[in-house]
Formats: structure tokens, sequence, C-alpha cells
């Protein structure tokens, strides 16, 4: 018996799940242009009942909610096909804080960020593998970051667990906190899967000293986010591409640049 839906329809449908039905969240997650997205749901619920339309609007079945599950506990099996492998490396979730989802502003990157680090905490917690969530503590009266903000708090479903590392930074580094690495290390860590925010400042200077630091590190890309920055003429340049550019940069440095959908699926090849 062959299974009716490819690796790509089933990663589409966590990420429609994740995003609640939200056509253009969905679109923002999978950074697809809307008709294409929409089309490849059609597809999808052509090829297996796991979507039908209700007022205009796509929704999951109990087939669908049924495949999702069984698809996040399939992943929850990383931790086993991969062995050591998966216990050498650690998802680092860097400033998943509401300072950062400002609706005043416009110019921030890739708004499907947050959909698809909730796709990969929600993988990563099925594998029993090292989760760090990484938050940033400013002392500075006013800050957004001032722990007595509510600016400072995590965004909601992006909330640790109890029981779950939580990593206080005052720097742009993750390693700015004192005795990172070493938990790192003497957790057997030897790689990180960097996601979060922002691109630019604690995201970029987490991986580079990263690297310095003898780290492997993969960057999920479209689990990053920035705003726009502006040059020291005053020119303003565009988030989405300064984004692209330092990607390329950390590339360039030997990080490896991933997508959500490309670790996920990578997980579920292993365990053939």
């Amino acid at each position: 018996m062959r299974f009716p839906l490819a690796s790509d329809q089933l990663d589409l449908l966590l990420a429609f799940e994740a995003s609640g039905g939200s056509l253009a969240r969905l679109s923002a997650a999978v950074r697809r242009d809307p008709s294409v997205v929409s089309r490849n749901l059609t597809r999808l619920a052509d090829d297996a009942q796991v979507l039908e339309k209700a007022n205009g609007r796509w929704r999951l079945t109990a087939a669908g909610r049924r495949v999702n599950e069984l698809s996040r506990r399939f992943l929850g099996e990383l931790g086993e096909a991969l062995g050591a492998s998966a216990e050498r490396t650690a998802l680092v979730i860097i400033n998943a804080q509401r300072a950062l989802t400002d609706p005043r502003r416009n110019d921030r990157s890739n708004p499907g960020a947050e959909a698809n680090l909730e796709l990969l905490l929600a993988g990563w917690r099925r594998t029993g593998a090292t989760l760090a969530h990484v938050k940033h503590v400013s002392a500075r009266a006013g800050s957004p970051f001032h722990p007595e903000q509510p600016t400072a708090r995590f965004i909601a479903g992006l909330e640790p667990l109890p029981g779950e590392w939580v990593v206080e930074k005052a720097g742009a580094s993750a390693f700015s906190h004192p005795g990172f690495a070493a938990e790192l290390r003497d957790r057997g860590i030897d790689k990180l899967v960097l996601a979060g925010f922002t691109a630019n400042e604690c995201v970029d200077a987490t991986a580079k000293q990263a690297r310095d630091l003898g780290f492997a590190v993969d960057i999920a890309a479209d689990a990053t986010a920035m705003f726009d920055v502006v040059g020291p003429d005053g020119d303003i340049y565009p988030s989405e591409i300064t984004q692209q550019a330092l990607m390329a940069n950390l590339h360039q440095g030997g990080a490896r640049i991933v997508t959500t959908a490309e670790l996920l699926a990578g997980v579920a090849g292993a365990a053939h």
C-alpha cells in the first residue's frame, strides 16, 4: 500500500494547523505566494481527506488532525532515530519575546517566523533533546526588556514549559550568559540549531561566537526575523533584503542555513 501524501504535503499540513487556518499566516510561514499555497491546499485535499472547506475557508478534518498527531509523534522519535547525533544537538530559541512583535512597526521581515518557531519547538519537545530558551534581560528602567515590563515576557505559544532550560543574557550573544558554553559542553552538545530574534543582532552574534567556540551551527532562517536597518548616511535598508544578505554572510562563515521544513524533513528521512 502506497501512502498518498508526500513529505512536503505533511509539512504543509503541520504548518496549516500551526497557522490557525490563516492563509496569510501560512503563506508567510512557508514563504510562498498565497495563490501557490491555495493551489497546494486544494491538491492536498484532493489527494487525501485531510482538509475541507467551510464557508469558503479551509479547515482540518478529523483525518487531518489525526495525520498531524501521527506526524508529530513520528517526529518525536528523532532522538531514537538519530541516536547520539540528536543527543549532541541543541535547539536554541533566542529572544522569543513580545518586544519583538510590536504591531505598531511594519518594517519587520518574515511575519511567519512565530509559526515556524512553534513547529520547531513542538517537534523538538517530542525528541527530548536539549532545548534552550534564551531571554534578553535589561537592567535599564524603561527598556522593553526590563523584567518588570510585559514586553519582556515570552511570546504566547513560545513560552518555556516547567523545567525547560531558560538562559538569561544581557548582551547580544547567548554566550554573554556566564557559563552557557560550559553548560552546553557538560550536556555533551557540539551542534546548535539557532532560531529567533533578531537575525542581525542576537542570532548573528550567537552564531559567530558559537563557531569561534567550536560548535557547529545550523540557522533556521525562516524562523528568524529582523527590522529595517538605517545606514550611517541615513539610507534605509529593507529588512527582507538585509536578512537575505546576512544569511549569505553567515553561510560564508560556516553556518548551515536551512528552513524549518528542511529540518523537519531531515528528521523524517532519518527515521527510514
